[in-house]
């Protein structure tokens, strides 16, 4: 019975035309999904409220860049305080100088690299496949779990995801050609100072380079990596005298594990992703009868070692890449990544889950009559990811009286303690916050080993941030500041009881940031009677 069905399955329709018809109404739907996609995102790049707590953090460090400053240097800490890196704010900085440094100008630097990851990731499925609809359907998968869960915000995430992408698959598209490898290795390094983790990219291609291509190439790909972020290493220690305390040490200390927190996106990746899972296990199971030849061969697999050939690759096996990239990814979001309670699906979203991606669209064969099954479970993937992802709910908040409401104070301000949720608000105003979301993580900096790799010494460290709230504090004792603006149950730059010695509470206001689960209550102090 299983033979039969494999065999049913594995021939060509009968009627090419209906074949071609529904084909056609598969696409015509995906370009429908693909103009929502559209429309949801020009809606949250000119919606004027942030959509994440720390979503102002990128507009600090713009700004400071902005006015000649340096944000990893004392001067500018803490409330330069950024875990994530600088690459993204170099890139959105000519177009901030020229548009201003505001949420919709960063945002549509985003959307530019979610364009370009979805171009790249169509490019490199018809590379591979020859065929539109699975290179649409693939493209567009992939930029819908890239723009999910904040991914449209002022963030450098999908800068990061495009730059990773990118070191993994042009070596693919160019048969892991050396200048190819060279690319790859320079998207690698700059794909970490956007945000380290994406680095990542790297060790896929050398490991895979090194097993299943060329031993020779592997190496030289990596000592050029080396070499290149030895040299930039020390010339960004040497200019940013912060940046490794910031991106590395406080990355560190703000890390915490949970087990239960990696099965909790487990569970809510299989809700997610049920469709494409039982897909590729369809695609796996139908495939089955190739299995007694793969067993055959891995009794062999001691004659297909090659050690001393420096040409070859170790392992003289034809692997998938894509499959390859997925079980690397996967096995450090179950290992490392996903246990991080700081983070909730971002890993996954960005390092995980476009690999495994690819590899079901590798797997396909649009030629078959299970391929209709196949686009079917596609773009039911698609639909349930619009839903959940960009449901047209998430862009009420535009129309939120209780905005409006905050915005109107953050207008009448000339200077203020704020809360994160207004950090942006501030900077389009003209007046520097002195919290950017990211500052607090600067407290929470472990006590290090003095290092001159890594920056000041711990002591001057410490002191200058303590100096930093000092100033803070004498101006809210002096009632110095227009309004302070606080956030209900979450750390706030000064001790309330201080602030309600001084100021008086004149409003309170909920508001809600749906595409990322969030609600806040803002409460609105002004100065009291001297």
């Amino acid at each position: 019975m299983l033979k039969s069905i494999y065999q049913y399955f594995s021939f060509e329709p009968e009627d090419a035309r209906a074949f071609k018809v529904i084909r056609l109404f598969f696409f015509g739907t995906a370009l429908i999904l693909f103009a929502w996609f559209l429309y949801f995102s020009v809606s949250t790049i000119i919606m004027p409220y942030q959509i994440e707590y720390r979503e102002g953090a990128a507009l600090v460090m713009t700004q400071i860049l902005l006015k000649g400053g340096n944000p990893f240097s004392l001067e500018y800490q803490p409330l330069g305080m950024n875990n994530y890196g600088i690459g993204y704010s170099l890139v959105v900085f000519p177009f901030a100088k020229l548009f201003g440094n505001t949420l919709s100008t960063h945002r549509s630097v985003n959307f530019f690299f979610l364009l370009a990851s979805l171009f790249l990731i169509t490019r490199t499925l018809w590379t591979i496949k020859k065929d539109v609809l699975i290179s649409v359907l693939g493209g567009l998968l992939i930029a819908v779990i890239l723009a999910g869960r904040g991914g449209l915000g002022a963030f450098p995430s999908t800068m990061g995801a495009f730059l990773f992408l990118a070191a993994i698959l042009i070596p693919c598209i160019y048969s892991f050609s050396n200048s190819s490898l060279i690319i790859s290795a320079f998207l690698s390094i700059a794909a970490y100072y956007t945000k380290p983790y994406f680095v990542i990219g790297f060790g896929v291609v050398a490991m895979y380079t090194f097993v299943f291509v060329s031993k020779r190439k592997a190496i030289g790909y990596s000592l050029f990596f080396i070499t290149i972020f030895t040299i930039l290493f020390l010339g960004v220690r040497y200019v940013f005298k912060l940046y490794f305390i910031n991106t590395v040490l406080s990355n560190l200390s703000n890390a915490s594990r949970s087990s239960a927190r990696l099965l909790g996106q487990l569970i809510e990746i299989g809700v997610e992703f049920y469709p494409v899972i039982l897909l590729i296990s369809l695609l796996l199971f139908f495939n089955f009868p190739n299995f007694s030849a793969a067993h055959a061969f891995l009794k062999g697999l001691s004659s297909r070692l090659s050690f001393l050939q420096f040409d070859a690759p170790l392992l003289k096996i034809d692997f998938n890449y894509f499959a390859f990239i997925f079980l690397f990814c996967f096995s450090a979001f179950i290992s490392v990544l996903g246990l991080h309670t700081g983070n909730y699906m971002t890993y996954a979203y960005q390092l995980m889950l476009p690999p495994f991606i690819l590899w079901v669209c590798h797997k396909l064969n649009s030629k078959n009559r299970f391929s209709i099954i196949a686009f079917g479970l596609l773009l039911v993937n698609l639909l349930i990811l619009e839903n959940i992802l960009l449901k047209p709910a998430f862009l009420r908040q535009r129309d939120s009286a209780a905005w409006r409401a905050l915005y109107t104070y953050v207008a009448n301000t000339r200077s203020a303690v704020n809360s994160p949720v207004v950090t942006s608000a501030l900077i389009e105003a003209g007046v520097l916050p002195v919290d950017s979301g990211q500052t607090e993580y600067y407290y929470n900096v472990d006590s290090y080993a003095n290092n001159k790799l890594f920056g000041p010494v711990y002591e001057t460290f410490e002191a200058n941030g303590a100096a930093y709230r000092k100033i803070i504090q004498q101006a809210v004792i002096s009632r110095q500041f227009d309004r302070i603006f606080t956030t209900n149950g979450y750390g706030n730059a000064i001790n309330l009881e201080v602030i309600s010695r001084h100021y008086t509470q004149v409003d309170t206001l909920t508001v809600d940031m749906p595409q990322v689960h969030q609600t806040w209550i803002i409460g609105v102090w002004e100065p009291q009677e001297k």
